[in-house]
């Protein structure tokens, strides 16, 4: 019975944990990104622990074909993970606390130039 409780959590974890957002300049979503990184944010989306994706640096004067932005199941695990520690050294501190040890939550961000 235990087994089938983890495997049922564990399918509706990584169901919920994944999702991805095309923003596009032109009207096909390209195969291939040129650029790809992770961009640290937390505390419910309202803290960004690293700056934003310039894709004007990225693309220079060709300017951007289309931005992805994904969370796949590595950010899902790395940031249950550090929400799980987090939290646990916060309700040591005040059980109140603990409410806050959501406080990272990686994406990825992949930039798409234009050819021309």
């Amino acid at each position: 019975m235990l087994r089938l409780f983890l495997s049922f959590l564990f399918l509706i974890v990584f169901s919920v944990s994944c999702q991805t957002i095309h923003y596009t300049n032109k009207s096909e979503v390209p195969h291939q990104y040129t650029y790809t990184q992770w961009h640290h944010i937390g505390l419910l989306g309202l803290i960004e622990f690293s700056s934003p994706v310039n894709v004007k640096a990225k693309c220079g004067e060709k300017g951007w074909k289309a931005v992805r932005t994904q969370k796949n199941v590595l950010q899902a695990l790395t940031a249950g993970l550090v929400s799980s520690v987090v939290g646990q050294l916060l309700r040591k501190i005040s059980p109140t606390l603990g409410i806050l040890g959501n406080v990272y939550s990686p994406e990825e961000v992949s930039v798409a130039c234009n050819n021309s």
